[in-house]
């Protein structure tokens, strides 16, 4: 069963795609000039997300921007 949705609206429209806890779910919007990465999991319980910056066809850099619970820093809805 679906536990992680994500969604992507371009040129052809909107598609979605489902991850499981044990599959988690990733995606990566990119540019010529890098790329962002969002990574979704569960970890003792709690839905993890990772958003880095990440190099794209040698392009960008490498920094991660919030490694945490998806509810935020705090863990508060």
């Amino acid at each position: 069963m679906a536990h992680f949705r994500g969604t992507i609206r371009g040129g052809r429209g909107l598609s979605s795609r489902l991850g499981t806890k044990n599959s988690g779910l990733a995606t990566r919007a990119a540019s010529w000039q890098g790329a962002v990465e969002v990574t979704l999991t569960e970890r003792n319980g709690v839905d993890w997300a990772e958003v880095a910056l990440v190099h794209h066809h040698g392009a960008g850099t490498m920094r991660t921007l919030y490694d945490g619970p998806v509810s935020g820093m705090d863990g508060a809805e």
